[in-house]
């Protein structure tokens, strides 16, 4: 037992106040807590309980902390959008002449799969989510039932790292949700997801489904 204490830091008597991680208080009038051992019975350690005008230095050390840290700015918040568009010819390569889908619903999960927000891409294909949390979260994809032929849809994650490639089989994936991995985001508009619109598979072959994306938060 003694050796554990040790390793813990824990001494025959302990202080019991503090305001910070180097700056604990020394009570000569305060009374010793005794922690026993439950099995044997025998005292553990003692802990040097805070008078109250110790309690009151304190209270007054984490007002003044207070006043501080409240005028630090909240996070920056996120945004997160991306671009939908149809390959006409399904060769896996956006034309100038292949505009962007108007009107798809494109909607936004927490980390429990509660609603969020919901959105529809404009006369261009693009949409875009705002006022998001910066922290971790694991990408999310859904392959839609309709046009899902490729074997190798290549998703790349835009995060604070940099960029990642992810490659999914839509074809065996249809009407799933389909993980990208977990990722730190700061929460800035240079972060994304998108769907490239290269395969590397053979001409006219396959076909690149796009219906949505959700972050949920690890």
């Amino acid at each position: 037992m003694k050796d554990i204490l040790e390793k813990l830091q824990i001494k025959d008597v302990n202080l019991g106040s503090c305001a910070g991680p180097d700056d604990w208080y020394e009570d000569p009038e305060g009374e010793e807590i005794v922690s026993y051992n439950p099995t044997t019975g025998e005292p553990i350690a003692k802990v040097l309980q805070a008078t109250e005008k110790t309690y009151d230095k304190v209270l007054k050390l984490a007002v003044e902390s207070f006043k501080k840290w409240r005028m630090m700015p909240a996070p920056k918040k996120g945004e997160i959008g991306d671009y939908v568009w149809f390959d006409g010819d399904c060769d896996g390569i956006q034309y100038e002449t292949e505009k962007g889908i108007k009107g798809v619903t494109v909607t936004l999960y927490d980390g429990l799969g509660t609603f969020i927000a919901q959105t529809m891409t404009d006369a261009s294909g693009n949409y875009s989510f705002t006022d998001l949390e910066p922290g971790t979260y694991e990408v999310y994809v859904y392959v839609p039932e309709d046009y899902a032929t490729t074997t190798s849809a290549r998703y790349w994650v835009a995060h604070r790292d940099g960029f990642t490639l992810r490659k999914v089989n839509q074809a065996s994936n249809t009407t799933q949700w389909v993980s990208l991995g977990t990722y730190q985001f700061r929460g800035t508009d240079g972060e994304y997801v998108s769907l490239a619109d290269i395969t590397y598979e053979s001409y006219l072959s396959r076909q690149i489904a796009f219906d949505a994306v959700k972050w949920v938060s690890r």
